[in-house]
């Protein structure tokens, strides 16, 4: 089951805000990869607990964003500081839960990302360990 046009919007601000563009060493966010495509293989590959539990993650950063910036205004159509600092305050909740949820979402994102900015550092080859230092951490150590 693939997602609904709302939770594609979702799923693609969401990832954003855990990847956004122009940030750190590498100047390519999540959504400069093939985000649709990577979820769409993840409708097939994941089990439907996994997947179901995947959208239920979107649902609640989106309600998150509602309570904790008292807006009724989609979290897609919010801006990208905002939508940072919803995925941060879950991050920091003292319920396990809500920070889980975020963990779940960027380890999701991590596995694209990480994938296609190999493809961005070293086309055809192997990211040298001085890259994926750079990419940790934002500078060579």
């Amino acid at each position: 089951m693939t997602l609904t046009n709302i939770e594609r919007r979702w799923a693609h601000a969401v990832f954003e805000a855990i990847f956004p563009r122009g940030k750190g060493v590498v100047k390519v966010g999540v959504l400069d990869l093939d985000l649709d495509g990577y979820l769409d293989g993840l409708s097939h590959q994941w089990p439907a607990l996994a997947w179901g539990t995947f959208r239920v993650s979107l649902l609640l950063v989106v309600l998150a964003s509602v309570i904790f910036l008292k807006t009724l205004r989609s979290y897609s159509k919010i801006s990208l500081e905002k939508r940072i600092s919803v995925l941060e305050r879950l991050y920091k909740s003292e319920i396990y839960y809500f920070r889980s949820v975020v963990v779940f979402l960027k380890a999701t994102a991590g596995m694209l990302y990480g994938a296609g900015i190999r493809e961005v550092i070293a086309p055809g080859r192997a990211p040298s360990p001085v890259a994926l230092i750079q990419l940790r951490s934002g500078k060579a150590r």
